[in-house]
């Protein structure tokens, strides 16, 4: 089991001063304890085991890989996937001969983020979460229309498939 930040929660402790349940999330949640007088994010934590399904109604996407931020306050990681980078990420600032295929391309970072806004701003994802990757919820996520959003992001050109991840994450053929 593991945690993930979710925006737009306060301050709230239960009867042990560690944390409060969150029903209105449709989960378990909790506020995570202060430590060192900061709380990380000012963020609401919530219990998502891999495979919890859920939706998100995409309100901002910040390029064609994630993250995809939910109007409940999830951010989407989209799973299988890797999509260029604006030259600002962290990724992209530090040398690491482990990214050698990685691309830092503020142009194409944008074209991808136009892509993937296209498929998906204002529309409700079925997700269902199947790892983490930083403090986003990596998941498998399908369209509207019933079509998966990795296999989207690919053949529109915004992303391509990566191998590593594709097979941790069975994510099966594109149709």
């Amino acid at each position: 089991m593991w945690c993930l930040p979710v925006c737009g929660c306060g301050n709230a402790t239960n009867a042990a001063g560690r944390c409060r349940t969150i029903s209105q999330m449709g989960g378990a949640g909790w506020l995570p304890e202060r430590r060192g007088g900061r709380q990380p994010d000012e963020a609401l934590m919530i219990d998502l085991a891999p495979t919890t399904t859920f939706a998100c109604k995409v309100t901002r996407v910040h390029d064609g890989d994630g993250p995809l931020w939910c109007s409940n306050g999830v951010k989407v990681r989209i799973a299988g996937v890797q999509a260029p980078d604006f030259e600002s990420a962290s990724p992209c600032r530090t040398a690491d001969p482990r990214r050698v295929n990685y691309r830092c391309d503020n142009a194409a970072a944008r074209r991808s983020q136009q892509i993937v806004q296209r498929l998906v701003l204002r529309q409700t994802l079925r997700c269902e979460a199947i790892g983490k990757s930083y403090t986003r919820v990596v998941a498998r996520c399908t369209l509207p229309d019933g079509r998966s959003l990795s296999c989207a992001a690919i053949a529109s050109g915004a992303a391509v498939r990566w191998d590593r991840y594709w097979r941790q994450y069975r994510m099966g053929d594109c149709r």
